[in-house]
């Protein structure tokens, strides 16, 4: 079971609330890596293309319109223009969120060479890339750590067929998984995507303090109720119920330990109208009561 650490004034799931950024390239380089670096939790995106391992933390990522949880050994490759955010689990510090991550242009590809043979398979792993590519090929993995780990000892032409190597690779495996059902491929000002899962998450982190109804939530996305529910589930694995349970219990996490409020305001803060369900939820989702987390952190 997972539970999320966010803050909670930060967190847009709009459009256009979506941080567009302006990557900065070592002088020399047509592309850019860097290894053990915290991962991104902002909602943002960039003209660029994104392959992100992750080498430390565990939470929830945001790609498009999918929600899906990462975790060390996790690879990544994310379009242009695509949305993404990673969002840590309360236990995981930031300077344990940690990924390598390359990102590089459109620009250093031939023109038209989707109409190049050599160049196919970049050519099919780019354009998958526009919904996010999650690959699960350990051997894979491996093989592409490999070269990127060596990418900055690498000098001209070599450096750039090195990430040419790594492409290639990732295109000719089978093992993998499209993250978004929605394709971000146009400049961000271009489009206005419907992406229900975000918005339903943005609305629960903005509003789980209150007590919500699911014809609330639904009122909020001019869906009836069933429908709400059946999208959401089919789409994250999890119930509305259960991802605003995690929501509270987190910034209850943070309560317990930021603050001097005892247990029973504490739950009255994080949107639970009771001390006895709120340990219940507490004790489900951490495995240990309120009292035993906050010991726990002064160990």
């Amino acid at each position: 079971m997972l539970y999320l650490h966010y803050p909670i004034n930060t967190i847009k799931m709009q459009t256009r609330n979506i941080d567009n950024r302006k990557i900065i390239y070592k002088a020399g380089w047509s592309f850019k890596y860097d290894s053990d670096t915290q991962l991104a939790t902002s909602l943002h995106c960039h003209a660029e293309y994104e392959l992100v391992y992750i080498i430390g933390g565990y939470g929830k990522e945001f790609i498009g319109d999918s929600v899906r949880e990462y975790e060390p050994g996790d690879m990544i490759l994310i379009g242009a223009n695509l949305p993404h955010l990673y969002i840590a689990k309360a236990s995981v510090a930031p300077k344990d969120n940690l990924c390598n991550i390359m990102q590089f242009p459109r620009n250093i590809f031939p023109e038209q060479m989707e109409f190049i043979p050599e160049y196919s398979t970049i050519c099919t792993v780019l354009e998958k890339s526009a919904q996010g590519i999650v690959f699960h090929s350990k051997g894979v993995k491996r093989e592409v750590l490999k070269t990127l780990q060596n990418l900055n000892k690498q000098q001209g032409i070599n450096r750039l067929l090195s990430l040419f190597r790594i492409l290639s690779t990732l295109g000719k495996t089978k093992e993998i998984t499209l993250a978004s059902s929605l394709k971000y491929s146009n400049p961000l000002n271009s489009y206005t995507p419907d992406d229900p899962v975000s918005k339903i998450y943005g609305y629960l982190i903005n509003n789980h303090k209150n007590e919500l109804k699911l014809t609330d939530i639904a009122g909020y996305m001019h869906m009836n109720p069933g429908s709400v529910c059946r999208y959401f589930k089919q789409k994250t694995g999890k119930t509305i119920f259960q991802c605003l349970n995690e929501i509270r219990i987190e910034y209850a996490c943070k309560l317990l330990g930021n603050s001097n409020l005892n247990i029973s305001q504490i739950a009255w803060e994080s949107g639970f109208g009771n001390q006895a369900h709120f340990n219940k939820q507490f004790r489900h989702i951490t495995k240990q009561t309120p009292t035993e987390y906050r010991n726990n952190l002064s160990l």
